[in-house]
């Protein structure tokens, strides 16, 4: 289901014209700024996923994304909307 959301909003945010540094999102949209049990998780994640074929894979079966860093915000906002929108 996570998942779907996340696929759901790729298109939108791929839309946009400028990128930055790439940033590390949760598929679960949780925020991990703030949250720093969610952070040393992330930590964890990406030193086991450091150096292997490919980092992107890895990091995604562990449950995160890489965008552009400026669409990382909205990339939470539109989670946000689709949980209000399911019920949640």
């Amino acid at each position: 289901m996570r998942m779907a959301v996340a696929m759901m909003m790729l298109p939108m945010l791929a839309s946009c014209a400028t990128s930055t540094q790439p940033a590390w999102v949760r598929t679960d949209a949780q925020r991990m700024a703030g949250n720093p049990a969610l952070t040393a998780k992330f930590e964890a994640d990406r030193a086991a996923c450091e150096g292997t074929p490919n980092m992107s894979v890895c990091m995604e079966r562990r449950g995160y994304l890489s965008m552009p860093g400026n669409q990382a915000e909205g990339y939470y906002q539109a989670a946000e909307r689709a949980a209000k929108q399911m019920g949640r």
